[in-house]
């Protein structure tokens, strides 16, 4: 699985969890509703449906989708859709939701910036083998490879140090057994259709 670099943490999570979903459910390419299936495996996996049943209990407004946002890591965009998957609001909710996403311009840049997330994995076995400070022409006269390409691919993994901070604007720690807390929902201008549950402001 290749990802390119550029797009926000949050986005970058879903769609992993996205092809994710298409190793583990499809055999071959055919089939018209893979990538429903697939957002579908993707949503359940990071957006459990009872927790969201309890996270949205309250209504959902702009502001709300923000803070779960900054609990479960996941954007604004996917939650409204998740809610819509979930019956919690209806397809004319989903698209008043997206129109006021676009007037902030926020459909590409959401509020609660979620910092792209690192695995581990591989330079820990790296490190095991060549310690810490890894000597990357040795690595690289190894694995016949150029010194840069393997620095390059070992530098987009995680040191222990950033393993062990949250992924998240403002450096709040990662504790394992703990709620993570994946951001800040910043100030923003608020009016009352933004406020207002629309679950019952925008009836289906």
């Amino acid at each position: 699985m290749v990802l390119f670099g550029g797009a926000p943490g949050d986005r970058v999570r879903f769609s992993i969890a996205h092809e994710l979903g298409h190793l583990v459910l499809h055999q071959s390419l055919h089939g018209t509703s893979m990538e429903h299936e697939a957002n579908l495996f993707a949503q359940e996996l990071l957006l459990p449906e009872a927790a969201m049943r309890r996270e949205m209990a309250g209504g959902i407004t702009l502001a709300s989708l923000a803070t779960i946002k900054q609990r479960w890591g996941v954007s604004m965009a996917a939650l409204a859709m998740r809610a819509t998957e979930l019956n919690l609001i209806s397809k004319r909710q989903l698209s008043y939701l997206m129109a006021k996403l676009n007037s902030h311009g926020w459909r590409t840049q959401e509020p609660v910036e979620i910092i792209m997330e690192k695995p581990r994995g591989l330079r820990k076995m790296i490190e095991v083998l060549y310690g810490e400070q890894i000597d990357y022409h040795r690595l690289g006269n190894d694995l016949r490879m150029p010194p840069h390409f393997v620095k390059r691919l070992v530098e987009s993994h995680a040191t222990k140090a950033e393993f062990n901070v949250a992924t998240v604007a403002g450096g709040t720690k990662r504790e394992r057994g703990r709620t993570l807390t994946f951001g800040r929902v910043p100030t923003a201008e608020k009016n009352s259709a933004d406020e207002a549950d629309i679950t019952s402001a925008h009836p289906s």
